[in-house]
C-alpha cells in the first residue's frame, strides 16, 4: 500500500504568539499531500484570530473547550483523513520544507509504521541560537506507547 495523505495535528491553548509560525511551517512543506488540523482549546489570547488569518483550503480549525491536551489530540485524530498522522506542537516548526515529504518516502520505501528524528531546541527570540539537541536513538520498545504497532522491524530513524 502506498501512503500519501498526511494529517498534521496541532493542538493549542493560548498560542497566539507562536501558532502563525507553526502554520506557515506546515504550509511550506513540499512533496506531500497535507491536511493541517488545528485544535484550539477555546483560547482567550487571540489565537483564534491568528489561525483564522492563516486559513487555507487544507487547514481545518476547531476552537472549543476540551478536557486537556490528550482530549484535543484525540479530537484531531477523529477529524483526520490522512493515511499518516503526525503531531506538531503549536510552538514548533519543521527544520526544512521537505521534512514531511521525506517521512512519507521513508514510510513507503521501508514499510514502517513509525518515523522519528532528532530535535533541535532553539532560542525563542533568535532561532539561529541552538540551545540543545536531542539525538534520536535506535528504536527500543520503551520509545513507543503501548498498543502502538511499532516493532523494531517496522520503525525507521529518519535523519533529515
Amino acid at each position: 500500500m502506498e501512503y500519501s495523505k498526511v494529517s498534521i495535528i496541532t493542538v493549542c491553548f493560548n498560542a497566539a504568539s507562536t501558532i502563525a509560525e507553526t502554520i506557515e511551517s506546515v504550509a511550506t512543506q513540499v512533496d506531500a499531500d497535507i491536511e493541517h488540523i488545528v485544535i484550539d482549546g477555546n483560547s482567550n489570547d487571540g489565537t483564534q484570530s491568528v489561525v483564522e488569518a492563516h486559513l487555507r483550503d487544507n487547514l481545518v480549525f476547531v476552537s472549543e473547550p476540551d478536557e486537556g491536551l490528550y482530549d484535543a489530540m484525540n479530537k484531531g485524530v477523529q477529524l483526520a483523513k490522512g493515511d499518516i498522522i503526525a503531531f506538531l506542537n503549536a510552538d514548533d516548526v519543521y527544520a526544512s520544507a521537505n521534512v514531511v515529504g521525506h517521512a512519507v518516502a521513508a514510510i513507503n520505501e521501508n514499510t514502517v509504521s513509525c518515523v522519528y528524528a532528532d530535535l533541535v531546541f532553539v532560542d525563542a527570540i533568535d532561532t539561529s541560537l541552538v540551545k540543545r539537541v536531542w539525538s534520536s536513538q535506535s528504536h527500543t520498545p520503551r520509545l513507543c506507547f503501548s498498543g502502538l504497532d511499532a516493532r523494531a522491524s517496522n520503525v525507521i530513524h529518519a535523519a533529515y
